[in-house]
């Protein structure tokens, strides 16, 4: 039963993703050509806004992409390579584009890890965007390494609710 309900998954994940990227691309075209052919009439400020929903549909794209690897795990081997957390952070950062009432801060200079680059969006992405979420007006969010004992640990800190009581085992 297992088999076949992994195998489900899968054929879901394939049908979900093939759905959800035709019209993502359609999206970055017209963002594209709006921003080629309307550049003089958007200014800086409406040629920018594209640039990001353009940044913005990419980083989706890779969602995606992620979607089909996790229903692959097991399947496929995948691939792994140096990533700067720093610029990772900022890329997400720049992503996510927190409301002007919360402020995030990035302490210390993020190190370089290998591993996998979706992966590794993956987790900061829903880090960093839940903590926005639940974030309270003139809410701070912190960004910080630890590596006390030889390990690097990130924490990403914030003032909202929190996880309640018991559900931790939930979500990690």
């Amino acid at each position: 039963r297992l088999g076949e309900t992994n195998r489900e998954l899968k054929d879901f994940a394939y049908v979900v993703s093939h759905d959800l990227k035709a019209p993502l691309r359609g999206i970055a075209v017209l963002a594209e050509w709006l921003e080629t052919d309307y550049r003089d009439k958007l200014g800086a400020e409406g040629t920018e806004q594209l640039r990001l929903l353009r940044h913005r549909a990419t980083r989706m794209q890779q969602l995606i992409d992620g979607i089909l690897q996790y229903a692959r795990i097991g399947h496929v081997k995948e691939d792994v390579e140096p990533i700067d957390l720093h610029e990772l952070v900022a890329e997400i950062l720049d992503a996510v584009a927190p409301p002007e009432h919360v402020t995030i801060t990035v302490r210390h200079h993020l190190p370089k890890v290998v591993a996998s680059r979706i992966r590794m969006t993956q987790v900061f992405q829903n880090l960093i965007a839940n903590a926005v979420s639940f974030s309270p007006p003139g809410g701070t969010i912190m960004v910080r390494v630890d590596d006390a004992a030889g390990k690097i640990r990130v924490e990403i800190i914030d003032d909202g609710p929190g996880i309640p009581t018991g559900k931790e085992r939930d979500i990690f």
